[in-house]
């Protein structure tokens, strides 16, 4: 629409169209950074996750320019730094930058089977994705392999967002092993 000029402005354009866009001169692309945190949501209600060792595994093993790259492409679609507020903000640390930029398998698969065993765990790790916004489904699709590489198996939830959310919402508090249909650990 924007190349035969139906529409004079489009925000949130998929991320594929991004160097056809860019070719055409008529058109002016402003890329809006920082606009939004990217992160991976964690049950903590629950076990495995209630535990430390958990998510400091996981932590461990995520490259996080892995998981922007797959859900956005080009290196100059988003920004990596370790604060957890905007990039550049005045609220920006780098403080925990150590733990943000390493990946250590080895290490998350030992924090790994140590949250296991401290919690007594043997299910599987559900995680929620969609598949109605691209760069969200590609995004869970490495975190599928971050956790498979330390050593968890994984239950892979596929449905459209309106779906994902509502069981999000009503299955906080459900125990993914006792009700692995219902309940969960990522989104």
């Amino acid at each position: 629409a924007l190349q035969t000029a139906q529409t004079d402005l489009v925000t949130g354009v998929p991320h594929d169209f991004y160097d056809s866009l860019m070719a055409e001169s008529k058109i002016n692309v402003s890329i809006l950074k920082p606009f939004a945190k990217q992160m991976v949501a964690t049950n903590k209600t629950q076990k495995p996750l209630n535990n430390p060792k958990a998510r400091l595994a996981l932590q461990a093993a995520t490259d996080v320019k892995a998981h922007m790259a797959a859900s956005f492409g080009q290196d100059d679609l988003y920004m990596l730094c370790p604060a957890i507020f905007f990039c550049g903000s005045q609220w920006a640390s780098e403080s925990g930058a150590d733990l943000y930029w390493e990946v250590d398998i080895a290490k998350g698969k030992k924090l790994w089977a140590e949250a296991m065993a401290e919690e007594n765990y043997t299910g599987k790790m559900i995680v929620l994705a969609n598949t109605d916004i691209p760069y969200l489904y590609n995004r869970a699709l490495i975190l599928k392999e971050d956790l498979e590489n330390i050593g968890a198996e994984v239950e892979f939830a596929v449905s459209d967002w309106a779906t994902l959310i509502s069981r999000k919402i009503a299955n906080l508090r459900v125990d993914p092993q006792e009700d692995p249909s219902k309940g969960w650990h990522f989104y």
